[in-house]
Order: structure tokens, then sequence, then C-alpha cells
């Protein structure tokens, strides 16, 4: 399954393999594709905006210009007809920048940051990889590994039941199955 977020010059593109994710993007500053096993997706993003800064600042600058002409004018009795334009400026400048803004959530990763725009595909991309995490985690650690030790497993169901993949009752199911392939009974363990 593919996905691909357009906005002006920028692409993003999620390609949901069983095992892992493609991304590629393309832009104005370049273009570049990773591979991520999606278990090694973070289960935080963070929150990236864009914005044209310099119109902005530029914008700012224009209303500073236009108030302080307008106390000039004030001080000096002289029209005001000729300071709109410099307010005028400022505000067209404001509104461009704010409109130009986009909001993306952002998955570091060693292998390189995943960005997805915030647009009408947003959340669904973001239930997928979410969905596709908690899958392959599940599908690498849910199960009791007979060749390690009780602690160790023990200590894997409460990070499993910690990052939201397994339920309590499902948490506690598995150590108590753990306890059983290691032979330990009539032991409760307390990890919550």
């Amino acid at each position: 399954m593919e996905l691909t977020q357009k906005c002006k010059s920028r692409k993003h593109s999620f390609t949901f393999h069983d095992d892992f994710l493609g991304f590629s993007w393309l832009g104005r500053s370049g273009f570049g594709y990773v591979e991520i096993p999606y278990a090694e997706l973070p289960d935080k993003v963070s929150i990236y905006t864009e914005q044209n800064e310099w119109l902005r600042n530029f914008g700012y600058f224009c209303c500073l210009i236009s108030v302080v002409e307008m106390i000039y004018a004030i001080n000096m009795d002289v029209s005001f007809s000729e300071l709109n334009s410099w307010l005028l400026a400022g505000i067209g400048c404001i509104i461009s920048a704010q409109l130009s803004r986009k909001e993306y959530s952002v998955f570091t990763t060693e292998h390189g940051c995943i960005q997805v725009m915030h647009d009408h595909q947003h959340d669904q991309i973001i239930h997928l990889l979410a969905c596709k995490r908690k899958q392959q985690l599940l599908h690498w650690y849910s199960d009791v590994d007979p060749d390690s030790d009780l602690e160790f497993e023990i200590k894997k169901f409460q990070w499993l039941f910690r990052q939201g993949l397994m339920t309590l009752e499902e948490t506690e199911q598995k150590i108590a199955q753990a306890y059983r392939v290691f032979t330990v009974s009539g032991f409760h363990h307390e990890f919550v």
C-alpha cells in the first residue's frame, strides 16, 4: 500500500511493506529514500512547523515603520493618507506568512526523520504506522522465549505493557506463562 502527500514543491511517499516502511521525499532542498522496520519507529512524535519567517519578520518590520510614521505624523500634524501603504504591506506579509505555514508530525529514528504532513491523510498514515509498529513488536516479542531467563521475559512483557501494546490482562497471562515455562510456580509477581 502506498500513500502520497503533496504540498507545493514537497512530495512525501509512504510505502507500507509487510516488515518495513519505505519513506521517500522530494522537495526544493533535495530528495531521499529510507527503509525503516516498523518496530524502530518511536511511540512518540514531535511537531515541526515550517513557515516563511523572513516574510513574517518583514511584515512586522513594515508594521513597525508604519507605527513610527504615525507617531511622527501625529507630532507634526501631517496627513495619514501616505502611511497606509506600510501598514497594508506589513499586514499582507504577515497574512501570507501565516497562510504558508505547514505542520508535520515527525518520527525521529536512527535512519532519519519521517515527516507526516498535517493534511487529510495525516491521521490515516499515523494510524497505519502505529498498527504496523504494534503488529511487528508483538510478532517479535509477545512469545515466551525458553532460551532466555525469567527476569528478562518479565521485563519484556512489562515493557510491552508500558508501550501500550498489551493490556494488563494479556501481560499478566504472559508473565504467568513465563513462570510455567521456567517451572517456577506459586509466586505472584507485582509489576505495575
